[in-house]
């Protein structure tokens, strides 16, 4: 216990590196738990669209988006879901709502964003439009 002590002592800063480090890592495994936005594969993203009337939220850039989105995905500007208001998408809150960016990551930020505001089953593509155009799933181009 002593050597834990002296270690410690001499070694403070990597010990405070590592406790955030922890902090960092079971934050990011108990945060997705915790949410009512769920990240989703392709094969499910379908189903939901296909059988629940699920709208697609598509927050990459116009230009991404025309080069080649999924078929009925809504472009919708991210930094509008990031600041909201949502009035605009009222329309959709008893839907379905899955939202997809280029991987991911930014996706789930704001499908999280969209269920505290009130959505009622909002996801997010896992993997993005990297997994789903991966999976050579079909695109629409404008």
């Amino acid at each position: 216990m002593q050597q834990i002590i002296e270690f410690i002592q001499l070694h403070a800063l990597l010990c405070l590196l590592w406790v955030v480090l922890l902090v960092a890592v079971i934050y990011s495994f108990v945060m997705p738990l915790m949410s009512k936005a769920k990240g989703i594969s392709y094969q499910r993203l379908t189903q939901i669209v296909n059988k629940e009337d699920g709208v697609v939220f598509d927050i990459r850039s116009a230009d991404q988006y025309r080069k080649g989105h999924i078929s009925g995905a809504v472009n919708v500007p991210q930094s509008q879901l990031k600041s909201g208001p949502y009035a605009a998408y009222e329309k959709y809150q008893q839907l379905p709502v899955i939202v997809t960016c280029d991987v991911g990551n930014q996706a789930g930020m704001i499908a999280r964003k969209l269920a505290k505001s009130g959505f009622e089953k909002v996801f997010y593509l896992q993997g993005g439009m990297n997994a789903w155009t991966g999976a050579n799933l079909p695109l629409v181009k404008k």
